[in-house]
């Protein structure tokens, strides 16, 4: 019968039915394959093979010895010679025996780009990276407010944002109450040097006098170098110099020329810049490698030339319910006041996690359930493992379980061999199940 052109074409598609119907048939778990003695291997979704209990041999299936090529998945008698099965166990087996292996040649891996890389174990570090807005460090603010009423006579810092030295005066006062203590000084100063020849009494009053003037000056925080220029000169002055006692940046001003203040207003607010805080975000799953004390180094893209070391100061007790994440807050010194509050920075975190077994990150296929490798082995086989990974560091994942040093594992293309080998697998459990049946 001779076959026209357009036949070849329902042949091919029959034949693509009939794989796809075994795939399916398969994965419905419809069909067994030849794994242990009591029935198949189970494999996961992705096909690697699910762990055997610790202290047995794994049976990969059972095969007449006469014939290998005769295999089944449980004891019996071979079909054509009648001499007992046996067992082919893992340990035994070929690298194209195991689970879902592949065989590919070395001119199709160069077709289709496979590249490889080592497992390897080396000292590592975890490295976390995120950004970060400049604060003002709260302890270092200083309120200024006075210890006397009056009028203000004269403002110095009269704008938000200016920066005053320690010591540096910021207005002045007229005070009726402090300019009465400075005359009642002035006149027990008079009065206790015309004591001096009077009986001890009266010179005890005077210094009593004295001593009680001064002290109300100092409990009204007047400057002891005006304290010394009062009893030097004795002349009041007609206004009180408030000063600052730290030096920083002014953020709040609320005092102006002609004003009436008292002890409860607050006249200035200062930040000292000199250190600052960093605040940070961390997801929740990196705040094992995120301890207090832990060094941190911040740049920013104002000054790409600078970097800053600064420490983790603090880690906040409560988790973002919408992003997942914890702020963390940075303490770090700010020599020449260059970051300025508000300011976006760059933090980048490290910690040592010691001598780790790594595999290359980009050999790690991640189901959302489970991840697995394909291990290069003898003879261009590859084959499919199982693995549990920990952290992610800079250039892989440290491995946990499911590899040793010195394996090598696919790094490039394992998409397209993983699916060669589940296609494999559907097959060889279909071809299993037919000879079964027989």
């Amino acid at each position: 019968m001779r076959i026209r052109p357009w036949m070849y074409g329902l042949i091919g598609l029959g034949v693509l039915l009939a794989v796809v119907a075994a795939v399916g048939f398969y994965r419905r778990g419809g069909l067994k394959s030849p794994e242990s003695p009591s029935g198949p291997q189970q494999l996961h979704a992705d096909h690697t093979p699910m762990p055997t209990p610790a202290g047995e041999r794994k049976i990969l299936y059972w095969y007449d010895p006469m014939h290998p090529w005769i295999r089944s998945d449980k004891p019996g008698k071979a079909p054509d010679c009648g001499m007992d099965l046996v067992p082919k166990y893992a340990d035994e087996a070929g690298p194209e025996e195991a689970p879902g292996a592949v065989y590919i040649s070395p001119a199709r891996q160069q077709l289709i780009g496979v590249r490889t890389g080592p497992v390897v174990r080396r000292p590592v570090q975890k490295v976390l990276r995120t950004v970060g807005i400049v604060a003002v460090d709260e302890t270092l603010i200083h309120h200024i407010h006075t210890r006397i009423s009056g009028w203000v006579r004269h403002v110095y810092i009269n704008f938000t944002g200016q920066f005053i030295q320690k010591g540096e005066t910021v207005l002045d006062i007229y005070s009726p109450d402090v300019l009465a203590t400075e005359q009642e000084y002035v006149l027990a100063l008079r009065l206790r040097d015309s004591l001096q020849d009077a009986d001890p009494e009266a010179r005890r009053q005077a210094e009593q006098a004295v001593r009680d003037a001064l002290q109300r000056l100092r409990l009204w925080d007047i400057p002891p170098d005006e304290i010394d220029r009062l009893e030097r000169t004795r002349q009041p002055a007609e206004v009180v110099h408030i000063r600052t006692d730290m030096t920083g940046y002014v953020m709040d001003l609320n005092v102006r020329h002609g004003m009436y203040v008292t002890p409860e207003m607050e006249i200035y607010k200062i930040a000292d810049l000199r250190r600052v805080w960093v605040q940070i975000v961390v997801y929740e799953s990196d705040l094992e490698f995120v301890q207090v004390g832990q060094a941190v180094r911040v740049t920013a893209r104002s000054y790409p030339d600078r970097a800053w070391t600064g420490v983790v100061d603090y880690v906040y007790p409560d988790v973002d319910p919408q992003t997942r994440t914890v702020k963390v807050r940075l303490s770090l010194p700010n020599p020449g006041y260059i970051l300025k509050p508000g300011m976006y920075v760059d933090a980048e975190l490290q910690r040592d996690l010691g001598e780790q077994l790594v595999v290359p990150v980009e050999a790690v296929i991640d189901t959302g359930v489970r991840q697995y490798v394909f291990v290069v082995r003898e003879g261009h086989y590859f084959e499919p493992r199982a693995i549990r990974t920990g952290a992610r560091v800079e250039d892989g994942y440290v491995v946990l379980e499911g590899l040793q040093e010195g394996d090598v594992v696919v790094t490039s293309a394992q998409f397209l061999i993983d699916s060669e080998s589940q296609l494999k697998a559907a097959l060889e459990a279909f071809t299993a199940h037919g000879e079964h049946g027989r």
